[in-house]
């Protein structure tokens, strides 16, 4: 047994001793990376895992061998300690490298083995990323908790996948593994936590050196560094360079008395003044190289740099403070203005500070709200909502100018009494200098009538709704109620007219069909006119052929145009496509409409029909014979039940739903239709409607 704690402690010592020659490695690299930041080569992490690697395998190269490949070494420790300060990937790499080399070993406790260096690492890892990066806090107890657990499930984990070497394990290797090595592990954890807090307090003390290295040389206003036992120049700053006109290594050979019209007694006894702390500022009358002299103002004090006693000064040119301190009255005198503006204006104004609390309101916000400024000042504006709002829009709201931008919006507010009223809202944050958020501005305006005439604008278009449809509703009623007895009494009329014989009783009978069939007509457009009211969709279909489809819609036509003493003529323009989609529904209930117009309200002659195309466009004309329709007419037309002549003793018949039909069959299919007058003899009659090629079509 003591030999054998002698090999572990001989394994512990390699570990230990490695670690060192690793802490000496690292604190080289670390050096050199100060002063190569902009070369750095490879990542530290996969250097580091590099060399844990390297350690890991000289440490499994010395094991404790219980014979037939079951060796036993401080790996676990190594591994546990580089996932817990090194992080996943130089872990990883070391566990990896370690792996690898027991796979190399081999024999009977190669798989087992290598399940504690992953073991070690996912402990590691979990551990490291339950408590974070920052490892200063952590005590010798949790350290020690940490080996202690990685060690006996090591142990359990051993004694599952070993069965035959339990004796060995449990008298032997288990002693050591949960009684020395938690001690080992914790030994090296605090050396490495010791390593990283002086790494971190020289990067600290580094970065704080620069920090004030570049207040100095950067500083706008020139700067001195002067000892004050022989007033010399010690340091200055470009800015100094700058204003006085000499360079540096100049100044460096110069005193203070060089540059101070006082005497030199005098400078040197208010030095010494200052450097006991009794005084800092002066007003000064400072030469500089091209022989003027400029009035400064001085601010100075001690300052102890490397073990040096020594004065700071910084140099103010009066100049400049004066042309300020101008800046500074007029900044004044505007804030006095915007102060009366705010106060004057007829809109709430509300200052926050960051956290949303409010810090200044006007008078009209007291006067709006009804509460005083003193009741609100400090209180979050949300004390005027009047639950219309949700929290999910005030999250939203607050996280729009929390990232520094501008909301707009409407609140629903509730006034002191208790009365509900609205407000369009502007806030906007405040930035300082340096870009963070300091305050919140919010710009209210009263809007609670605009509110009120629009919620009644709203109701009443909901009112004029509900009558259309009822409207619509009704129509549609009342159609089918008569379109069923008219087709009652037109067929049996129809049947009995075909065997009469007797001709004036005949008459009598088709003049009845006529009107029968014309009251009809006037049934249907009334039925179309109420459903498209609320129709939107158009329905495509594919017109083949633009020539025949145009003849095959004016065959119907041709017997009643050459009854009433007209002919329908109709072309097609070369440029016209041949084949197409459009809404043919509408073109042909629109082009039934315009030549039914035409014979009815035209004096007999010539119809022509024009088919045109410009895709996406097509266009389709109806010109008739005139009347001509004067330009007042023109605007009616469309109207629902409007006639150019709307007397009783009118000559057409009709209740004017032709053209009105027409313009919703357009707007249906997102077409439009004009009325021209052709040649002054006429009118002319356009439907301008969407087309689409079969390419097109497809790829939609």
């Amino acid at each position: 047994m003591e030999d054998l704690i002698r090999s572990f402690g001989l394994n512990a010592s390699i570990l230990l001793s490695l670690t060192l020659v690793f802490f000496l490695l690292a604190e080289n690299r670390f050096r050199r990376s100060e002063a190569t930041v902009k070369n750095p080569g490879p990542s530290p992490d996969i250097v580091y895992g590099l060399i844990l690697a390297a350690i890991g395998i000289l440490v499994m190269a010395t094991p404790v061998d219980f014979g037939n490949g079951v060796v036993f070494d401080t790996r676990t420790i190594l591994i546990g300690l580089a996932a817990v300060f090194f992080g996943w990937l130089p872990a990883t790499i070391a566990a990896v490298a370690c792996a690898g080399f027991r796979f190399y070993q081999g024999g009977t406790g190669m798989v087992p083995g290598i399940l504690t260096i992953l073991l070690a690492l996912l402990i590691g890892l979990l551990w490291r990323h339950w408590r974070g990066k920052d490892l200063q806090k952590t005590r010798f107890r949790e350290f020690y908790g940490i080996g202690v657990l990685i060690h006996l499930l090591s142990i359990v984990l051993l004694l599952s996948l070993l069965p035959g070497h339990r004796t060995v394990l449990l008298k032997q290797i288990a002693p050591v593994f949960i009684l020395f090595y938690p001690f080992v592990f914790t030994a090296i954890a605090l050396l490495m936590q010791h390593r990283k807090r002086f790494e971190t307090d020289w990067l600290e003390l580094k970065k704080s050196r620069e920090r004030y290295r570049n207040l100095f040389l950067n500083n706008h206003l020139p700067m001195f560094l002067i000892d004050p036992q022989s007033g010399s120049l010690v340091d200055t700053n470009p800015a100094a360079e700058s204003f006085y006109g000499w360079s540096r290594e100049e100044l460096l050979r110069m005193r203070i008395t060089d540059l101070n019209t006082l005497d030199a007694a005098e400078v040197a006894q208010l030095m010494d003044q200052t450097q006991q702390g009794a005084i800092n500022e002066f007003q000064f009358q400072h030469r500089l190289r091209d022989g003027s002299i400029r009035e400064v103002l001085v601010r100075s004090g001690p300052v102890e740099i490397d073990g040096q006693q020594l004065l700071y000064s910084i140099m103010a040119d009066q100049t400049e403070s004066n042309r300020l301190l101008a800046a500074l009255k007029e900044s004044e005198a505007r804030a006095r203005e915007f102060v009366s503006a705010v106060e004057r204006c007829h809109v709430s104004i509300v200052f926050t500070d960051a956290e949303g609390h409010i810090e200044y309101v006007n008078p009209y916000f007291c006067e709006l709200t009804g509460y005083s400024a003193a009741e609100v000042i400090g209180q979050n504006p949300n004390l005027l909502s009047a639950g219309v709002q949700s929290k999910h829009f005030y999250r939203e709201l607050w996280q729009t100018i929390q990232a520094g931008k501008v909301w707009e919006g409407e609140f629903c507010n509730r006034r002191k009494n208790g009365a509900p009223y609205w407000e369009y809202s502007v806030i906007a944050p405040i930035k300082n200098a340096d870009g963070q958020i300091e305050k919140f501005v919010g710009v209210k305006h009263n809007i609670t009538a605009h509110k009120e005439h629009e919620q009644a604008m709203k109701r009443a278009l909901r009112e004029a709704q509900a009558g259309d449809e009822a409207k619509a509703a009704f129509l549609s009623v009342i159609s089918h109620e008569l379109r069923t007895p008219l087709n009652h009494i037109v067929g049996p009329c129809e049947m009995v007219a075909e065997e009469m014989s007797d001709r004036e009783t005949k008459q009598l009978l088709e003049t009845a069909i006529q009107a029968g069939h014309h009251l009809t007509e006037l049934v249907d457009r009334i039925i179309r006119y109420s459903e498209l009211g609320g129709q939107t969709t158009n329905e495509l279909r594919w017109i083949e052929d633009a020539k025949i489809w145009l003849e095959m819609a004016l065959q119907r036509h041709h017997e009643r145009a050459k009854m009433k003493g007209f002919s329908l003529k109709y072309s097609v323009s070369e440029d016209c496509l041949e084949t197409f989609t459009a809404d043919e529904t509408a073109v042909t209930e629109i082009l039934d409409a315009f030549i039914n117009n035409a014979l009815e309200h035209s004096s007999p002659g010539t119809i022509r029909v024009e088919l045109s195309s410009a895709p996406p466009n097509a266009r389709l004309a109806v010109v008739d014979p005139g009347p001509v329709i004067s330009e007042q007419s023109k605007k009616h037309l469309f109207q629902p039940f409007q006639q150019l002549d709307m007397s009783r003793t009118r000559s057409h018949a009709g209740i004017g739903l032709g053209l009105c039909l027409c313009r919703r069959y357009a707007e249906r299919c997102g077409g439009s239709i004009e009325v021209k007058t052709d040649r002054d003899r006429g009118n002319r009659f356009e439907f301008i409607f969407p087309i689409a090629t079969k390419d097109e079509y497809l790829f939609k």
